[in-house]
């Protein structure tokens, strides 16, 4: 049986039934931020993005292609999506943890060695 990428999805669900709600304006200044109206109940699917960990909530409406690797197989948010495209580079999180663990291992109590410094700067690939 094949894998589905929605295998081990999380769950997000905001629920307005009893608020205000938040409307479109309300936050268009906020990243991410999901406008739920009064009254509303909103339930999604949530991936992260194996890149950089950010939730990635799976919107059924959703017009533009999603990010994808190929690479590792798995979604990536906008932001890595771009960043893949541009590169080719294909950079999860766990890699990133284990070039910060070989020079954690290799220059340990050598903090000011130039050679500390990784060839992948980590902050530059998120």
């Amino acid at each position: 049986m094949a894998r589905s990428l929605r295998q081990g999805a999380g769950f997000l669900q905001i629920d307005h039934r009893n608020s205000p709600g938040l409307s479109p304006a309300d936050v268009a200044h906020l990243p991410g931020a999901v406008a739920v109206a009064a009254g509303v109940v909103h339930e999604r699917d949530v991936k992260q993005c194996s890149h950089c960990q950010r939730d990635v909530v799976l919107e059924p409406l959703r017009t533009r292609e999603r990010g994808y690797c190929p690479k590792c197989d798995s979604y990536v948010c906008d932001g890595c999506e771009a960043i893949r495209v541009k590169t080719g580079a294909c950079v999860p999180m766990v890699k990133r943890f284990d070039v910060a663990l070989e020079i954690a291992e290799k220059f340990s109590g050598q903090l000011d060695h130039p050679a500390a410094v990784p060839d992948i700067v980590l902050t530059d690939l998120v």
